[in-house]
């Protein structure tokens, strides 16, 4: 049986990574229009970040995920 709070809460950070993954290129892809801009590196590093974000926020869901469907007993609820 599915544990449907785990699968809810992997279905959010999945939802959260599609956000990032969209932001993110978007952010970098500004700041390297601007490379003239004093507040390039600044805007740059924030992109990465939400880069970095949506890969973390991915994985995280779809352990989630997994974990709800085939109910691994050896994970606690956090």
């Amino acid at each position: 049986m599915i544990d449907k709070k785990k699968f809810k809460k992997g279905l959010i950070n999945v939802l959260k990574a599609m956000f990032f993954a969209f932001t993110g290129p978007v952010i970098v892809q500004q700041a390297f229009q601007n490379k003239d801009h004093e507040f390039y590196l600044y805007v740059l590093i924030i992109g990465l970040l939400l880069l970095m974000l949506s890969v973390f926020f991915g994985f995280l869901g779809i352990i989630t995920i997994v974990n709800a469907v085939l109910n691994n007993p050896k994970q606690k609820d956090s």
